[in-house]
């Protein structure tokens, strides 16, 4: 839960209407450079999967945590509050705009196609994936 008082204060805090994917994490993502967040550490809520949820695919995550470093860098509002983001996390957001990066460049070169740019997209998204697992052990070290 959010004060209501966070988003008056803070106009900039909005969903990112230009993403398709990832306006949730780019929210919380962006509100942790300004306030510290807290975790509930139980299930809430449920999510649906099917076969062609775009959670499931490597390549998806890769192009949202670009999107989202990018953003975050490249806004000035965030700029001054950007030390606050863990460095893990920070890594994990800058190796995926990287590798992100890298699988655009090979579909658009070599024209691969999706099964194997799904497939590349896996083994460059396991850096980020290893070090969002490695800051979420440290956070739930600290909170116990």
């Amino acid at each position: 839960m959010i004060k209501k008082q966070v988003f008056d204060d803070n106009p900039e805090f909005r969903f990112a209407e230009d993403m398709r994917f990832g306006q949730d994490g780019f929210l919380w993502l962006s509100l942790a450079t300004k306030y510290d967040l807290g975790v509930i550490n139980e299930t809430l809520s449920k999510v649906r999967i099917r076969g062609s949820n775009a959670a499931l695919k490597a390549k998806v995550h890769l192009q949202v945590k670009a999107q989202i470093w990018d953003s975050l860098t490249d806004l000035n509002h965030f700029k001054s509050n950007f030390y606050n983001i863990p460095f893990f996390v920070k890594s994990a957001y800058y190796f995926a705009s990287l590798n992100f990066q890298l699988i655009y460049f090979l579909i658009k070169k070599f024209k691969i196609s999706s099964s194997q740019s799904e497939f590349i997209s896996k083994i460059l998204y396991t850096p980020s994936f290893v070090l969002l697992k490695i800051q979420s052990r440290i956070s739930n070290n600290v909170q116990k």
